[in-house]
């Protein structure tokens, strides 16, 4: 009897995994929803900076899953050359090889995002003195079936600090002048119009994430 009953009980479905995918789906729908709002909104202050942090852990975290590590051991890799040298490469070493560069690049990617952002936690926030500021912008025009054509306006902010040292940092806006970013407004107004004048601006050193900007009386 208790056997039967074991058996009708490994005959029931299990709905664990099934939920599991879905969630892991409806994860990554919020990931990606999430960074694509992101991408679009933040270009300062603290906010970007732990944008960069996530983006570089969840690009981290998807690359240590895509890359077939167990193939590092030394007896696949001998096999794998065997096969290689065999000429009886199948679809499976190929499916192997594209994980194996998908997560190289995402890890490449991760870490370009993680390393600096990483860095400027530790490093906190630095203050300078811009005693001139040289202001341009490039617009780019792309053309969409869906939504006709998109303008961006790279605004570019050529600084020289009281040191003699200088930084360009460019900004990506969706409209020309005025924006909804006090800080972008802030910078634009100092070096477009008071090009001569001092200003302080406050910024995270690996990532030039800015996160204040003063005109000097």
């Amino acid at each position: 009897m208790m056997q039967v009953e074991a058996v009708k009980r490994n005959k029931e479905p299990q709905s664990f995994p099934f939920v599991l995918r879905v969630g892991v789906g409806l994860l990554c729908i919020a990931f990606t929803a999430g960074f694509i709002i992101a991408e679009a909104v933040l270009q300062t202050g603290t906010g970007l900076l732990i944008y960069s942090l996530v983006k570089g852990g969840v690009a981290l975290a998807i690359a240590r899953v895509c890359f077939p590590f167990h193939l590092l051991h030394r007896d696949e890799i001998e096999r794998i050359w065997k096969i290689i040298r065999e000429g009886a490469v199948n679809m499976q070493m190929g499916m192997f090889a594209v994980n194996a560069a998908l997560g190289i690049a995402l890890g490449a990617y991760g870490l370009y995002n993680l390393v600096p952002s990483a860095l400027d936690v530790v490093a906190g926030v630095h203050t300078q003195t811009v005693t001139s500021c040289t202001y341009s912008v490039d617009q780019v025009t792309r053309r969409s079936s869906r939504h006709g054509t998109t303008t961006t306006y790279y605004n570019h902010y050529a600084m020289v600090f009281e040191d003699g040292s200088s930084h360009t940092t460019t900004l990506k806006t969706v409209t020309r002048g005025s924006t909804d970013n006090r800080l972008i407004d802030s910078l634009t107004s100092a070096c477009a119009q008071r090009p001569a004048r001092k200003i302080t601006i406050s910024y995270y050193p690996f990532t030039w994430v800015l996160t204040d900007v003063r005109l000097v009386d």
